[in-house]
C-alpha cells in the first residue's frame, strides 16, 4: 500500500513514523471512495486513544 502525506500533515509536524506506526495499531481501515473519478480513494484509520 502506497502512503501519501499532505502538505496539512508535514504543517502540523505529524512524523511519519508516528502515523505508520499509529496505522499500524489501529486495526482493519474503512474504505472512503473518492467524491470525484480523479482522486484516489481514502482509507479512515479510527483506534483506541491509549
Amino acid at each position: 500500500m502506497q502512503v501519501r502525506f499532505t502538505q496539512a500533515a508535514r504543517k502540523h509536524r505529524i512524523g511519519k513514523g508516528r502515523a505508520l506506526a499509529a496505522m499500524n495499531n489501529a486495526g482493519d481501515p474503512v474504505v472512503v471512495p473518492a467524491a470525484d473519478g480523479h482522486a484516489d480513494d481514502r482509507l479512515v484509520f479510527v483506534g483506541n486513544d491509549a
